[in-house]
């Protein structure tokens, strides 16, 4: 499955969420992300325009589902 232009959520080591699209992945696992907000605790708490993560930095890396009401 190719995750290039989905919407993402890295957990990184220091606690953080960081959402965004995924732009690239490297041999090594090391992202690239474009519109990123950092959520801790649940709350967003910033917004970067595009941001690089060391395979260092992660936790783990998962597919954000949009959730639909009907």
């Amino acid at each position: 499955m190719d995750l290039i232009g989905k919407p993402v959520i890295v957990v990184l080591k220091v606690g953080v969420e960081y959402r965004g699209i995924l732009k690239t992945c490297d041999a090594q696992m090391n992202l690239k992300l474009l519109e990123v907000q950092e959520w801790k605790d649940g709350k967003m708490t910033a917004e970067f325009g595009n941001t690089e993560i060391k395979k260092e930095e992660m936790l783990s890396m998962r597919v954000e589902i949009s959730k639909k009401i009907v």
